[in-house]
């Protein structure tokens, strides 16, 4: 049977046993950092995200679990060149630095607009890649990052190096789940380019070591259609399952064709940082119980505690107390 104290009891209790033992108390910091992929295969579906990543009900649970978080945004379409975006469009761009005010995070994220990317696959890597390092992007290495496809420098606002104590959860919202530089492709974005853009080792060692990343991916399903190809890349269709009467969104693994499913990019991306790929539906339907399952692993991928309620261990007990 689970021990339950009241809140604010509980934080009594603790303050003045900590206070006793002359020990200070500080919350570990928490970054929220939504990438959103913009590009035309995600139109239909971008309204939906932004009324749900800014809804008064998300940003509430994500701030009750952890006080004084920071919400930052970027978004991405494709390099423009070589046919994989139009003129003008971007594989990364910064929308919004880290901040604890939700209604400057809620305004930057109710600006987004859909672009139009000119493939399947997007630079979902390069976009990871840049979120946590800002390190830009010079395609020819001539020390300008003003010519076509250069990515400049960024700051999305953490401190580095970051604190062992300042957890960031990164959320990545694309589909499908295809994509660019992996494998490696020397061909891309350009075979002219001097510099190679991001792979997915990089990143996996950037989002691990600079910004001390749980990674989580949330991919939208049209409707469940496993075996059948999702397009010309030797990608399965997305596998999808949603439970109409408990609202909980079911995860299955994208499968490649022939190969196992630990060869996806956000598979290996999750596994890395352990983290884990949403399945949710056509609308968004079950994103708030997969935001509640990240929050929960996130927190404590071992807790025995529900969710929406949080383990404190005390000398005289382990509680599990009402977030």
């Amino acid at each position: 049977m689970k021990n339950f104290l009241s809140h604010k009891r509980l934080l009594q209790c603790a303050a003045g046993i900590l206070a006793s033992l002359g020990v200070a108390t500080a919350s570990a910091a928490t970054n929220i950092i939504y990438i959103i992929d913009t590009t035309g295969s995600t139109q239909p579906l971008i309204d939906d995200w932004k009324a749900e990543i800014t809804s008064a009900e998300t940003l509430n649970e994500l701030t009750a679990v952890y006080p004084g978080a920071r919400f930052g945004l970027a978004s991405h379409l494709d390099f423009p060149m070589n046919g994989h975006a139009a003129a003008g469009e971007y594989a990364y761009k910064l929308e919004q630095q880290l901040t604890t005010n939700t209604a400057v995070f809620s305004a930057a994220v109710n600006g987004l607009v859909s672009g139009y990317g000119g493939d399947t696959p997007e630079s979902q890597l390069e976009a990871i890649y840049q979120a946590c390092s800002g390190a830009g992007y010079d395609l020819n290495n001539n020390g300008s990052y003003l010519d076509n496809g250069d990515i400049p420098p960024s700051n999305m606002g953490f401190v580095k190096p970051l604190p062992a104590t300042e957890m960031t959860l990164i959320f990545h919202f694309t589909s499908p789940l295809v994509y660019h530089n992996y494998p490696e492709d020397l061909s891309y974005p350009d075979p002219g380019v001097v510099n190679r853009p991001a792979t997915l080792a990089e990143v996996v060692d950037t989002i691990e070591n600079e910004c001390n990343t749980r990674f989580f991916t949330f991919v939208p399903a049209n409707e469940p259609l496993p075996g059948m190809l999702a397009s010309t890349f030797g990608f399965a269709a997305m596998p999808f399952s949603y439970d109409m009467q408990t609202g909980d969104a079911l995860n299955y693994s994208l499968m490649a064709v022939g190969s196992s499913a630990s060869e996806n990019p956000a598979e290996i991306l999750a596994e890395a940082t352990d983290g884990d790929i949403k399945y949710v539906g056509p609308n968004l339907e079950g994103l708030d119980v997969a935001i509640r399952e990240v929050m929960r692993a996130a927190a404590d991928p071992e807790s025995p505690c529900d969710a929406g309620e949080k383990l404190i261990i005390l000398p005289f007990g382990s509680y599990c107390v009402p977030i």
